[in-house]
């Protein structure tokens, strides 16, 4: 096994940057391109040098990667808002579809008492008595 001049394991990386995308290097195991730390400096690239070709690419695709990327985010943020928004109007629906039953009951009820001679004040206390919690939920 390879090692660097400290002693550590040869790590085998992927050059992020846009003059060698995608290109791979030795390094020290301790390397960090984040923080710039390099442990005892030991690189050498791995792959042969890319052309100008290869290079500009390479960078288009990553370049078109990022952007896919954030597209399908936005996407996926949006149909989770369709989502919330389906499951409201569902909601809403029933709710309807209850006041619709109701309001056919309270048809019915009304249309049977005026047939029995009740009251319209007694058709209207039996309507909130009976009706009135149903209308609340």
């Amino acid at each position: 096994m390879k090692k660097c001049h400290c002693g550590h394991p040869i790590s085998v990386k992927k050059s992020s940057t846009m003059e060698n995308p995608g290109r791979r290097f030795e390094s020290c195991k301790l390397y960090n391109p984040r923080t710039k730390i390099r442990g005892c400096n030991y690189f050498r690239w791995y792959d042969t040098t890319q052309t100008d070709w290869q290079r500009t690419i390479i960078n288009k695709l990553q370049l078109e990667n990022k952007v896919l990327t954030a597209e399908s985010e936005l996407l996926k943020e949006e149909l989770k808002s369709l989502k919330e928004e389906k499951t409201m109007l569902r909601m809403e629906v029933d709710k309807v579809k209850k006041l619709k039953c109701v309001k056919e009951e309270k048809t019915k009820f009304v249309s049977e008492c005026k047939s029995k001679g009740y009251s319209l004040t007694m058709m209207i206390c039996v309507i909130v008595s009976v009706l009135g919690p149903v209308l609340l939920n």
